[in-house]
């Protein structure tokens, strides 16, 4: 009997999921004795766990019971010996199913398709040895699936997952800390954009500069999970409240659309640079006694300087450098700052996580430089020298699921005034974007870019035990600087085991 085509499609994904999910067990198990991200990297694989408050001082069944457990699997007391050992470890799969609502039905997938899976495990020394303060992380990542920003041709991404297929070592590091975890080193695989400007609300949007980092790390080639490479970083925080840190790292290569390094140690990176890093932030509200509303938010901001090693008197037509299209030349250096506040504003009582949360962002660069040509509209991304992202979470907006959450976020892609000049000149052109513009590929008369503005709208949920779901709508004003308008619709899912 004939196999239909849906369940052939079906066998296939239930084998690639198999096949992750048995590599996701044997990174934990053999190869990667360690885990994770610092607590203050939140990112939009990481929505930080709320606790029941009904279970705050309540008997350990109320705590794992499935509303009120993290993980599929029955863990019980296991994770917790292990980690008296000195052992972390997460292992779960996410996906961001997202469509346009607008195409006809029948002329194609309802859903673009982006997953990922991922296991990470870190290793207290502390713990076990004389080694106090030593810690050790390593994280490995399967990804593939369809770009929906490459669909519709928008500049801020519709998912934070995005990127290239990979099957690789995401990031690998050792940590030291000193005086009381007053001095942090670290050092060995890592992506900039994990520990500089990440957003700390992450976990609660779905779009990329609101859901992991601003769309604008790439004019500086800010280097991005799972594409990490070589870096290290030093952190100081003097007290509770304040940080500063900076880091060198090796930049994500802007041009690979394939896995180029899959161990990630590519020390020699061509012409695409290396950036130095520095972050100051405060956290507000810090230490407050806990029979107080919790207030607790997070102040900072950045710098951030690639210097490339192609330039105008290196190589003045390599692709490597930074083009200055007011000089006509590629210059060996770009810079980026940023900044950011993460605040809640309102919460309903003490020891509830039920209220409101407010963030806002903004990154600001040089307005005559230049990178990379978008992938659908022929803009040049870089020429953002400015992105903005403003949103606010309401958690347990039922007030029998207080680890739901509701969540709106605006973003504002700027074009520079002088750029668009420049685009009307020089700049080739997708004529099915802009049907005004004459044949050929580049334009004739003056453009009509516009700044992209997008707004999401999503709620999230603890459906069972390790499940979370988060529907998704998006509506994008002047798609890829164009005159267009684009709706996304769909959900992203994660499973935690």
């Amino acid at each position: 009997m004939a196999v239909s085509p849906k369940l052939r499609a079906f066998r296939c994904g239930l084998g690639k999921l198999a096949v992750v999910s048995s590599f996701a067990l044997m990174l934990v198990l053999f190869v990667l004795p360690t885990f994770a991200r610092t607590a203050d990297q939140m990112t939009s694989e990481n929505i930080p766990a709320t606790e029941d408050p009904q279970c705050a001082t309540a008997s350990a069944a109320c705590k794992t019971s499935w509303k009120n457990s993290d993980y599929v699997l029955p863990w019980g007391e296991t994770r917790k010996k292990l980690a008296d050992k000195g052992f972390t470890f997460n292992i779960f799969y996410i996906t961001d199913a997202l469509g346009d609502p607008s195409v006809p039905h029948g002329t194609r997938e309802v859903f673009q398709n982006w997953q990922r899976a991922r296991a990470t495990v870190d290793y207290d020394f502390g713990k076990a040895t004389r080694l106090k303060g030593l810690s050790f992380h390593a994280t490995g990542v399967w990804q593939n699936g369809q770009n929906m920003g490459a669909i519709i041709g928008s500049v801020a991404n519709p998912s934070s997952l995005v990127s290239s297929h990979e099957f690789r070592v995401d990031s690998i590091w050792l940590q030291q800390t000193f005086l009381k975890n007053k001095f942090q080193v670290t050092a060995g695989l890592m992506a900039s954009q994990d520990f500089y400007g990440v957003q700390e609300y992450g976990g609660y949007f779905v779009n990329e500069p609101m859901g992991y980092n601003y769309g604008t790390m790439g004019n500086v080639r800010a280097s991005y999970d799972p594409s990490s490479g070589p870096a290290g970083n030093l952190r100081i925080m003097p007290n509770r409240w304040i940080w500063i840190q900076s880091g060198f790292f090796m930049p994500s290569d802007p041009n690979s659309s394939r896995n180029v390094y899959p161990t990630g140690f590519n020390y020699s990176n061509g012409f695409h640079g290396s950036t130095w890093n520095f972050e100051a932030g405060v956290h507000t509200f810090a230490a407050r006694p806990i029979t107080e509303k919790n207030y607790a938010g997070v102040i900072k901001g950045g710098y951030i300087f690639n210097s490339s090693n192609a330039g105008a008197t290196v190589c003045p037509n390599c692709p490597g450098g930074f083009y200055n299209y007011k000089k006509g030349r590629y210059d060996n250096d770009n810079w980026l700052i940023y900044g950011q506040i993460a605040q809640p504003v309102w919460r309903e009582k003490a020891g509830s996580t039920r209220g409101l949360d407010m963030t806002f962002g903004a990154t600001a660069g040089p307005s005559n430089k230049t990178g990379l040509l978008h992938q659908t509209t022929g803009i040049d991304a870089a020429d953002l020298s400015s992105q903005f992202t403003m949103g606010a979470i309401f958690h347990g907006p039922i007030a029998q699921r207080p680890r739901d959450s509701i969540s709106f976020g605006v973003v504002y892609s700027l074009y520079e005034n002088g750029y668009k000049g420049y685009f009307a000149q020089t700049a080739p052109v997708n004529l099915q974007l802009y049907p005004n513009y004459g044949p050929g590929t580049t334009h004739s008369g003056q453009p009509q870019l516009a700044n992209e503005q997008l707004y999401e709208l999503n709620y999230s949920a603890m459906i069972m035990a390790g499940w979370q779901l988060q529907p998704v709508v998006q509506f994008y004003n002047n798609v890829g600087g164009t005159k267009n308008a684009a709706t996304v619709a769909g959900f992203r899912l994660k499973v935690t085991f």
